[in-house]
């Protein structure tokens, strides 16, 4: 391949992935700020508080992402499986993430890290009715080599729930475990 084709055919790709994230987007609702960002914890009466952590591994260990870092962001893709449609939620640099939720069966559909990079998960969670808190573990993404992406899930309930309670110290409620699950 010429080096103009090897332009093109990158160009292609990079086009290809705009478009697929532009129709992920267009089928989502407007971009929820995730509440570990935002310090509230007014949480309206027929919704859960749900808590975890998203992050993405390389070489073993978590990769830093934020404001001058490889990776400058990350939304993920939630939707209640009883909804057509989708939100998506901004996440903040360590990964935690704390969200409103009516109770029921959600998926997690793609997580977008910054502008150049997504990734199709298919991950459940359920929200049960039963408690206001509910902790669903911890969504860990290693990318190895030719891209080849894996997910597993861990359960980091003590380190997660002490990070929780320093940022929320008023909610004391102890975390019912609701942990990501993948399949259908």
């Amino acid at each position: 391949m010429t080096r103009s084709g090897l332009v093109l055919a990158r160009t292609r790709k990079t086009a290809a992935w705009a478009v697929v994230s532009l129709l992920v987007l267009a089928g989502c609702q407007h971009t929820r700020i995730d509440l570990a960002r935002t310090g509230t914890t007014v949480v309206p009466q027929d919704e859960r508080f749900v808590f975890g952590r998203i992050v993405q591994i390389e070489n073993g260990k978590p990769v830093k992402w934020g404001v001058n870092q490889q990776l400058t962001g990350c939304t993920v893709s939630v939707r209640n499986l009883k909804e057509i449609k989708g939100r998506l939620y901004d996440l903040r640099g360590d990964g935690l993430f704390a969200w409103h939720l009516v109770p029921g069966e959600y998926a997690i559909g793609t997580i977008h890290w910054g502008l150049s990079y997504y990734a199709a998960v298919n991950a459940f969670f359920t929200v049960p009715a039963s408690n206001k808190l509910v902790y669903v573990g911890s969504l860990q993404e290693e990318v190895k080599a030719q891209m080849r992406v894996y997910y597993k899930v861990s359960d980091d309930y003590d380190g997660d729930v002490e990070q929780f309670r320093a940022e929320f110290p008023e909610i004391q409620e102890e975390p019912v475990k609701s942990l990501i699950h993948f399949g259908p």
